[in-house]
């Protein structure tokens, strides 16, 4: 994806061979390419996202009631352009749950008692600091 990391540093006003060096190989693994280009060139979360998912009652019982386990389920997603995180989140959370199902051979989703979704706008409103730094970080304002 050297491509795209020329574009932030483009998008910077900055030449990226000031601050890596970086030989061009051929594309991989097509799967992270497209979930990848498609967060970064089209703002979109892809049908088919890495997930990651971690549950620490299970190294940790008092993290969960009795007989339950919390999970920690997290996708890449794009930063918040004005998309329609509702339309995003609905979808997003409907492709989890099917992958996760088909890969543990089972249904997990009537086991669910409660969740929260965060998106990047509730991120935003949490960490404003953080936000405001990663944006000049990532794509300073052009003098």
């Amino acid at each position: 994806m050297p491509e795209l990391v020329e574009e932030l540093f483009t998008l910077a006003h900055q030449d990226p061979r000031a601050y890596l060096r970086y030989k061009r190989l051929p594309v991989a693994c097509r799967y992270f390419y497209q979930e990848f280009e498609a967060i970064c060139r089209h703002q979109c979360i892809t049908d088919d996202p890495t997930v990651y998912v971690h549950v620490s009652a299970k190294e940790n019982p008092t993290d969960a009631p009795a007989s339950q386990e919390n999970w920690f389920v997290m996708i890449n997603v794009p930063a918040d352009q004005g998309q329609n995180w509702g339309e995003l989140i609905v979808q997003a959370r409907a492709n989890i749950l099917g992958k996760l199902s088909w890969m543990l051979a089972t249904a997990i989703e009537p086991p669910i008692v409660s969740e929260r979704t965060w998106a990047p706008r509730g991120i935003a409103a949490r960490y404003p600091k953080l936000i405001k730094v990663l944006s000049m970080v990532l794509i300073p304002a052009a003098n």
